[in-house]
């Protein structure tokens, strides 16, 4: 997963936190290839230094095939070389359904565990989604086939098979994420739902009020590095395999920041309640069917052909007996989780005008606002 966002921010941890070699899973026509596609990837978020290169060794092949694709030798070679694998690849697309996404992230999932009990048995950390947890067989078996939520289910499909690998004694640990964003510098995933809401927000001239952005946008976002650093914090320790842990940030978030982020920054967006943005964007998305990300934007929030929301994919987030122990754990090895307020998403705002995803604001940076919507 090291070409994914939170897979790159997992490497530089994993750099940076231990002295290991790291083997990296990459889709390329060559181990130079995929060498240079890492280094670009690290590149992209601020993440690389130099001295990177000699730690990382690219490992040519593809999720999705029998043991990667690699021929057995090979296959068995790897097997020999790691010690623990940390697993956070996956095709995240929130509209495919879940056949188009079983290769990947299901039968992907049953090669990681292939790799993990040939030649010696190794530690699985596996990266799931806050929404598997609350998930049944018989949500899964009813909304397989033809559903809006075929991420979700393969997600939930995989840490199934995960659990019954840990049965069988496997040494798992499962680390769900909910909504994560940029870190705590601005570097951000630009098809995340939040960048993909900032970008159609900035085109539209318009976005709904705090209250209506509670409604559709996850109640926590957690900064990337954040997550990254718990996650390898937490792999590090082996009293911490057999678990499962909620990487998901303490502070609810205050979607008026967000707002006043925008407007500070120099946007004049009009805010309004959620239903008259959502008919503002229908129309708009109408009128403009070459626009992207206003197609994008209504397929997410107002799309018409989805189903209601099932509230067994809800993000809302109970805090069990095992999170104030994580966070201690955390605490005591000085990651703490950075909060997201309107300072930090400028941040992210500066950052994607400087990747070009969303247009230089003609208006002028200007001082603190109160934003009471």
């Amino acid at each position: 997963g090291c070409s994914g966002f939170v897979g790159a921010f997992l490497l530089k941890e994993l750099l940076c936190q231990t002295n290991a070699q790291i083997y990296c899973l990459i889709r390329a026509d060559s181990v130079i290839q995929g060498a240079m596609r890492i280094r670009q990837k690290l590149e992209q978020y601020n993440l690389y230094h130099e001295q990177f290169s000699e730690r990382i060794s690219p490992i040519i092949g593809d999720l999705s095939q029998l043991r990667f694709g690699l021929t057995i030798a090979d296959f068995n070679t790897l097997a020999n070389s790691v010690d623990s694998i940390i697993h956070s690849g996956a095709w995240v697309n929130h509209v495919y359904p879940y056949d188009m996404l079983k290769a990947t992230n299901v039968d992907g999932t049953h090669e990681v565990l292939r790799l993990a009990t040939t030649q010696k048995i190794k530690a699985v950390h596996h990266i799931s989604i806050l929404n598997t947890g609350q998930v049944s067989q018989s949500d899964f078996e009813r909304l397989a086939v033809g559903s809006d939520y075929g991420y979700a289910l393969s997600k939930y499909a995989a840490e199934k098979m995960i659990s019954l690998a840990s049965d069988k004694g496997i040494p798992i640990s499962v680390h769900r994420l909910g909504m994560v964003s940029g870190d705590q510098q601005g570097a951000s995933n630009t098809h995340d739902r939040i960048c993909l809401l900032i970008k159609g927000c900035i085109e539209l001239n318009a976005i709904p009020n705090s209250a209506g952005l509670a409604l559709i946008c996850s109640p926590t976002l957690t900064p990337v590095d954040f997550v990254a650093k718990a996650i390898v914090t937490l792999c590090k320790h082996s009293n911490h395999l057999d678990q499962h842990f909620d990487i998901v940030s303490p502070q609810p978030m205050d979607w008026s920041e967000l707002i006043a982020a925008l407007v500070e920054f120099g946007y004049g967006i009009e805010i309004m309640p959620v239903a008259q943005w959502q008919d503002k964007l229908t129309q708009q998305a109408n009128k403009n069917p070459d626009s992207k990300i206003l197609e994008t934007l209504a397929g997410l929030y107002i799309d018409e052909s989805a189903s209601p929301q099932e509230s067994c994919f809800s993000e809302e987030f109970n805090f069990d007996d095992g999170y104030l122990p994580m966070l201690d754990t955390l605490y005591n090895a000085d990651v703490q989780c950075g909060s997201i307020n309107r300072e930090t998403i400028k941040r992210y705002l500066g950052y994607l005008v400087g990747e070009g995803f969303v247009v230089k604001p003609k208006g002028k940076p200007h001082g603190l606002l109160a934003v009471n919507n």
